[in-house]
């Protein structure tokens, strides 16, 4: 299946096209190798890639051309999956930058006065919680107080934010 050939200086003339892989993948893959080597890519005859892989130390790596492999396999399909993928993490941003006004998570819009209450309660209880588990526990540098607690509420500059 592997369509390339290594030369014995570290060259290996590549063809991407063949392979099913697209010429980022392989870049990735080649530069993911640069710790031990350094790595030149070129344009090779007839749409082939060169990349070369240069040692740093003197000596060429063991199992180099097995490492490449391995590793453009792993670019070729983390790109596949992003590809794949790229309509959920585009509306997952979406959502991320969305400012609508509301905290993420329920739109307190959507809730009755029964559910607003039993919201309020929920969150005092746990404000209440949060505040004796923060009394009783040893803390004597202050490193498990909150910002607000230390310092006040608003900012110490004049500039309350709001």
């Amino acid at each position: 299946m592997t369509q390339n050939h290594w030369t014995e200086n570290s060259e290996v003339i590549f063809l991407p096209q063949y392979l099913g892989v697209k010429l980022e993948d392989v870049k990735y893959a080649a530069f993911a190798l640069s710790g031990n080597t350094y790595v030149k890519i070129e344009s090779a005859p007839d749409k082939q890639v060169k990349i070369t892989f240069t040692p740093r130390d003197g000596e060429i790596p063991p199992g180099l051309s097995g490492l490449f492999h391995s590793t453009l396999e792993d670019e070729s399909l983390r790109s596949r999956v992003a590809d794949n993928n790229r309509c959920v993490i585009e509306h997952v941003i979406e959502l991320g930058l969305k400012d609508d006004g509301q905290p993420n998570g329920i739109p307190e819009d959507n809730l009755n006065a029964e559910q607003q209450k039993e919201l309020e309660r929920l969150i005092a209880e746990v404000e209440a919680e949060i505040k004796k588990e923060s009394e009783s526990s040893d803390d004597p540098l202050g490193v498990l107080k909150t910002w607000e607690e230390v310092h006040g509420h608003g900012r110490t500059d004049g500039h309350d934010q709001e």
